[in-house]
């Protein structure tokens, strides 16, 4: 039989009375977000990009206004996964809840992905100087 504990962040307060929680949370549950801006490809505009990662699917929001609503990106590039690959990889060596499960399958991904071609690799070098 299971030892049933109650911490305090499964507690809820009524009163006096302490309660526990309906749904209680569990480790691994949580919803991983990271955000960055960059360019929009079509635009031009400056664009905020959200990739959450919920039940192991990795789904990206774009908005081009900070206090907007978030929507779903009409297309997801190659360069939106590898940035995300870049700052989970930071995130990971600095223990701040990213997996390996989580760099290996966006790597999945980019595996799958076609390759740059020849412009796309000179563009983004130029934009680096």
């Amino acid at each position: 039989m299971m030892k049933s504990t109650l911490e305090p962040r499964n507690l809820y307060c009524i009163g006096l009375f302490l309660l526990p929680w309906i749904v209680p949370i569990q480790q691994g549950d949580s919803i991983l977000e990271i955000e960055w801006t960059d360019t929009d490809s079509a635009s031009g505009e400056r664009r905020f990009v959200l990739a959450t990662k919920f039940a192991r699917q990795w789904h990206f929001k774009i908005r081009f206004k900070r206090r907007t609503n978030w929507e779903p990106a009409p297309k997801i590039t190659r360069p939106m996964w590898e940035t995300l690959l870049d700052a989970l990889e930071r995130r990971y060596w600095r223990r701040e809840g990213v997996s390996e499960e989580d760099i290996t399958s966006v790597r999945k991904v980019l595996a799958r992905l076609d390759p740059p071609t020849e412009i796309e690799e000179t563009n983004s070098q130029d934009t680096d100087l």
